[in-house]
């Protein structure tokens, strides 16, 4: 029997971009309880990041084998015999990665207006202690540090979704390729 179906099961990107979700606020947790969530380009950041990207990788593939799994289950599968197609392993892949984004914006957002409200203030004082050492006069560094105390919430939470869903699309791109190859089990 031969479908083609391109919906992706949304109960696995659920679960699987909760649990990515999940891992990056513990994550986040962990670095703010042990004060280095303001480190950057510290140790603990690095570890956090790799954390981050590994279990990304993880879950993404995981989760677009869970579909494939469930295609071949239901025999769901396109005239080439595969039984997902790289538009659907980019919609699943993609989709787990915004789940995991979001839970960790909104986290982020929390935690910068509501646990630690005075986090706008540290990182302003760290980029101003950088134009000093920068040389900046007095008026760029007052316009520049206003104009980053404005920004400072919306490019973290956007930069949070924009990269995920970028480190989304290609580990999506590379594991659909992967699965694809792979010989599928009867």
């Amino acid at each position: 029997m031969t479908q083609k179906k391109e919906n992706p099961n949304k109960s696995i990107i659920i679960i699987f971009g909760t649990i990515l979700g999940a891992i990056g606020v513990i994550t986040q947790i962990v670095l703010y309880k042990t004060g280095h969530h303001l480190d950057q380009g510290g140790q603990a950041q690095r570890t956090a990041s790799i954390i981050s990207i590994l279990s990304s990788i993880i879950l993404i593939v995981l989760a677009i084998y869970m579909q494939k799994r469930a295609n071949l289950k239901n025999q769901i599968v396109d005239e080439k015999g595969n039984s997902i197609g790289f538009s659907q392993g980019l919609k699943t892949g993609v989709a787990v990665a915004f789940i995991g984004a979001l839970f960790v914006a909104i986290y982020n957002y929390i935690f910068i207006t509501s646990i630690e409200p005075d986090t706008v203030n540290k990182i302003i004082e760290t980029t101003r202690k950088a134009y000093i050492e920068q040389g900046l006069s007095d008026d760029e560094m007052k316009l520049n540090l206003e104009n980053a105390r404005n920004s400072v919430v919306p490019v973290m939470i956007g930069g949070i979704i924009i990269w995920n869903l970028f480190i989304g699309f290609v580990v999506s791109l590379i594991g659909t390729g992967i699965l694809q190859v792979l010989p599928r089990k009867k």
